[in-house]
């Protein structure tokens, strides 16, 4: 039989005295499943070492595309149709970092540039997405996610496996208002590092120069490192925002899942915004219209969220 969390307790309260249906009743379990597990704890067919945990693995990522070129004879509320369509946008570069790891990226070239040849960063970028438990970006549901389904879809990929997605600049809007919500706004309003500043520079107009090959590929490796900038900004406002967040993601329950956890029989209380079990009850009562629930708040330093049970009391939600 594997470790499980509850197994510890159980031999504890066994060692104590109490009989298989006082710990069953205490610790919310069937009672055969403890006289299950205490019968095989006597005859040495449990395994003792508690296993290491997974930790959830993030990925913070950006992409960054090129400007489109068409045929136009204004500039102002100009409908252009598709025939005049010169160049389509496509992928520049992306940049990702897996939890506290280096940032990474991978950038086009000007030949690449010339012929909108961006399929290697496409598929670079689905296989960090398909490699990890829990995606943060900042802005991504609406735009980075719908940017590489396209151009996936366009490169005739099959349908991308995302994981679960908290999007910071809707969890700013959600809770927040701060005076602008781009990412540079909120992240010095926060004092944290902004982003690289490229207003002035002609960036995007330099990374289509592909004629001039010198021109183009500066531009380019200075768009990857614009992007590598922005994981940095991403990360470090995640981790401010981190107990503030209100998504259905539940970062507790995707811990036990990693980790095999049958959550029918470990009721382990785990932190919902990051995961950690370093929660303490508060005398507080959330309420509902027809229920109350009990109020945690996270112990680690970098969450401090708050925490409601569930109606059984064995797993830890989102505060209302």
């Amino acid at each position: 039989m594997k470790y499980q969390d509850w197994h510890k307790n159980c031999i504890t309260k066994s060692e104590e005295g109490s009989s298989g249906r006082k710990i069953a009743k205490e610790m919310g379990l069937a009672k055969s499943t403890v006289n299950d597990f205490l019968k095989a704890h006597r005859e040495g067919a449990v395994e003792t070492a508690e296993p290491e945990k997974k930790k959830l693995k993030v990925l913070y990522f950006d992409l960054e595309t090129s400007l489109m070129q068409a045929y136009t004879f204004g500039i102002w509320q100009v409908n252009i149709p598709a025939s005049r369509i010169i160049k389509h946008s496509h992928l520049l570069s992306n940049s990702w970092a897996y939890d506290d790891e280096p940032v990474q990226g991978i950038r086009l070239t000007p030949e690449q540039v010339k012929i909108s040849d961006d399929l290697m960063v496409v598929v670079d970028t689905i296989r960090a997405i398909e490699n990890c438990d829990l995606l943060v970006s900042f802005n991504g549901l609406k735009f980075d996610k719908k940017v590489l389904n396209t151009r996936a879809l366009h490169h005739g990929l099959p349908p991308i496996r995302w994981g679960k997605q908290l999007d910071l600049m809707a969890e700013s809007k959600r809770n927040f208002r701060f005076p602008s919500n781009s990412m540079e706004n909120i992240s010095r309003y926060l004092g944290l590092e902004g982003k690289i500043a490229t207003s002035s520079s002609r960036l995007w107009e330099r990374c289509a120069e592909y004629e001039n090959y010198e021109v183009c590929d500066a531009a380019l490796q200075e768009m990857l490192t614009y992007g590598l900038q922005d994981i940095e900004v991403t990360r470090n406002l995640h981790k401010r925002l981190m107990g503030w967040t209100k998504s259905a993601i539940n970062i507790g329950m995707m811990t036990k899942e990693i980790n095999n956890v049958n959550t029918k029989d470990n009721h382990e209380l785990l932190c919902c915004h990051c995961g950690s079990k370093d929660v303490d009850l508060l005398g507080s009562k959330a309420y509902t219209s027809i229920s109350s629930f009990s109020v945690y708040r996270c112990g680690e330093s970098s969450c401090r969220g708050l925490n409601r049970s569930n109606a059984a009391g064995t797993k830890l939600v989102n505060y209302i």
